[in-house]
Formats: structure tokens, sequence, C-alpha cells
């Protein structure tokens, strides 16, 4: 079942991009509503603030693990590549003893 729930909230990686800058700027705009509220002793923009920057960590943790996917995935593309290079170039390397 969780791995049902997991699927549902794929993102693409353009979109996963999106949700990280839209999270993180609603949490740098939540932490300024909180301190802003706590130092002008007006509760409810501090509450507002908190929900805000409470919102913006979930969005930046979420999207930061689909885009970690989509990180490994090319690091192992990567790795493949300079294999299948590695496996091409070494036929053709220099004899040092000969020198």
């Amino acid at each position: 079942m969780l791995r049902k729930l997991d699927a549902m909230f794929e993102l693409s990686e353009n979109a996963a991009n999106w949700v990280h800058l839209a999270s993180n700027v609603v949490l740098v705009l939540g932490a300024v509503l909180a301190l802003v509220g706590i130092i002008v002793a007006f509760w409810s923009v501090g509450m507002v603030g908190a929900v805000l920057a409470l919102a913006g960590t979930i969005g930046v943790f979420w999207s930061g693990r689909s885009r970690e996917g989509f990180a490994n995935a090319r690091a192992s593309e990567a790795e493949l590549k300079l294999e299948q290079l590695r496996r091409q170039v070494a036929p053709r390397q220099i004899q040092r003893e000969v020198f």
C-alpha cells in the first residue's frame, strides 16, 4: 500500500525542481513572518508564518527526495558510460615498458 501511495506522489524532474524552488520561497517567507510576529507580538502573523514554514519544509524534503532519485539515476548512467569508455580505451594503452 505504501508503494502505491509513494508512486502517486512521484514528480518529474522539472516539476521536482519547481516544487523545490517554491517550497524554499515559502519556507523563507514563513520564517520571516514568524520572526516578525514574535518581534511585534502579533501572534496571528507568527502562527501563519509557522504554518508556512512547516509547509515549506515538507515541500523541500518531498521534492528533495525526488531530485535525489534523478541525481542517482544520472550518476549510474555516467558510471556505465565511463565503464564503456574504459573498455574501448583499454586495448589502446601504451606499452610503457618499451620506453
